[in-house]
């Protein structure tokens, strides 16, 4: 069966999603190097979160997806870097303005493209030190045409 999902414009099978998935390990004491395609997604809400895993994987990205911050922390410090991330502000535990600035604060993150996904409607790039705000519910176009823009791949 089919379900709408908060990704404005798709609807989409549902599936178990990739949240146990790893974009790749790091060995000892190097630096995680950047996965050109491997894009994760923070946002607590599992609807738009499983949603977006699942429409990204079906476009070709490897995908990995977190339900808060510090899980997000946690699994960056082990696993190789993504070459974008999608966040939500709004999340329990540690929310997306503390992740952004603990991404932002530490060099071998702040480099990683930054895709914020909130309802707020106030809220500009420039002033979160992003790549790019998007509104929700998100258009399925914007988030392809961000992800393409800041990964180099189409």
């Amino acid at each position: 069966a089919e379900t709408q999902s908060s990704v404005a414009g798709s609807t989409l099978e549902p599936g178990p999603g990739l949240a146990k998935g790893t974009i790749g390990a790091v060995g000892d004491g190097e630096a995680p190097a950047a996965v050109r395609r491997a894009i994760m997604i923070v946002d607590d809400d599992d609807a738009i979160r499983e949603a977006l895993e699942d429409v990204l994987s079906d476009e070709g990205y490897e995908v990995v997806g977190m339900s808060d911050g510090q899980q997000a922390l946690d699994y960056l410090r082990v696993e190789k870097r993504p070459s974008a991330i999608l966040v939500d502000l709004w999340m329990p535990v540690m929310d997306g303005w503390k992740f952004l600035d603990a991404l932002l604060e530490d060099p071998r993150f702040c480099r990683i493209p930054l895709v914020v996904l909130t309802a707020a409607r106030d809220q500009r790039a420039r002033d979160l030190r992003v790549a790019e705000v998007l509104t929700k519910p998100v258009q399925l176009q914007h988030v392809l045409g961000a992800l393409e823009r800041l990964t180099g791949v189409s």
